[in-house]
């Protein structure tokens, strides 16, 4: 059996990606950028976060446990999607994302979504891969304004859990 592997710090997952929204990602029926487009930047950053926290190279969005929209993005723009591990579970780890949108001139930004997406880690052979715990002394507190996300974040990666048990 490997040894576990060591406890990592909530900074070492922080992943930030960013989209100028275009033409070719708008909607043609509503004008705004599609979300499928903005999903699937949450699920890249999650991916990144999750490979950045476990060192390794192979994972699988176990589940899009939550995603809410509370804005739409217009042509110019500009989407950065934050996201972090928030828990860890044995075989799995749930990861935070938030973004936010920037319109012209680009100075101040409004709340766009968030989420919780659950990752699993996998091995070469796609066996479950152990999960490096978060180092829980040093925790930082969250990079968005989203009260009260990370207090509760291992109680939702159990529901989570829960309700996916066959």
């Amino acid at each position: 059996m490997t040894n576990p592997p060591p406890a990592r710090l909530l900074r070492e997952s922080r992943t930030s990606l960013t989209l100028i929204v275009l033409h070719p990602q708008l909607n043609p029926h509503t004008g705004f950028c599609d979300e499928g487009q903005l999903l699937h930047l949450a699920d890249d950053a999650a991916y990144i976060a999750a490979m950045r926290h476990a060192l390794c190279r192979r994972a699988s969005t176990g589940a899009v446990s939550s995603f809410k929209f509370t804005d739409q993005a217009r042509i110019n723009d500009l989407v950065v999607c934050h996201a972090h591990v928030a828990a860890t579970g044995n075989r799995s780890m749930l990861v935070e994302i938030s973004l936010e949108v920037f319109s012209p001139p680009y100075v101040e930004s409004r709340p766009l979504a968030t989420g919780d997406f659950l990752y699993v880690l996998m091995e070469a052979d796609y066996s479950p891969l152990k999960v490096p715990p978060l180092e829980e002394a040093r925790k930082e507190p969250h990079h968005t304004t989203v009260p009260g996300k990370i207090p509760d974040a291992r109680e939702r990666l159990a529901a989570i859990k829960t309700r996916q048990a066959p």
